[in-house]
């Protein structure tokens, strides 16, 4: 029973709630504002409810995902509409961005990536990520060296 009243419960329905309720008063207030309904108020309205819905959300997760699903839903629109280029394979090209862009990360700044994230690339490069000697980043001043201070290389 503690599932369905506990406060990590209480806090999804208050995000959900608020995530709605915010949405449906920015539109409504934009659309009298400009006195006609336009597409562009549902994106407003969308980003504001996510902002304020993202501060009561107790993880970032759902929030993340959010956003990162608004970000495509208006590429595809604009895609739709000829404002922005349409690629056949957009989905590989942002997936090979993404991973590149963690795995500069998790060697540059480690200690700023989430450890499940820090697993998963170290897992696909074959534990390679954990032997990547940080120490020449340290005198930028970075700490990179911090995440796996034990690792020296051996065979220099």
């Amino acid at each position: 029973m503690s599932i369905v009243t506990g406060s990590s419960a209480r806090r999804m329905g208050l995000f959900f709630a608020s995530l709605t309720g915010i949405y449906a008063l920015s539109s409504t207030l934009l659309e009298q504002f400009c006195e006609e309904r336009l597409d562009w108020q549902g994106l407003v309205a969308g980003s504001v409810a996510g902002l304020a819905a993202a501060s009561i959300m107790p993880s970032s997760n759902i929030s993340l995902y959010l956003a990162w699903k608004l970000i495509e839903l208006v590429y595809l629109k604009s895609a739709e509409e000829n404002l922005v280029p349409s690629f056949s394979h957009a989905p590989a090209l942002l997936y090979a961005l993404s991973t590149g862009l963690m795995l500069y990360v998790a060697i540059v700044e480690p200690h700023n990536l989430r450890p499940q994230y820090l697993k998963f690339l170290d897992e696909i490069s074959g534990h390679m990520v954990r032997q990547i000697n940080r120490y020449p980043l340290d005198i930028l001043g970075l700490h990179s060296s911090r995440t796996f201070p034990d690792f020296f290389p051996l065979h220099l």
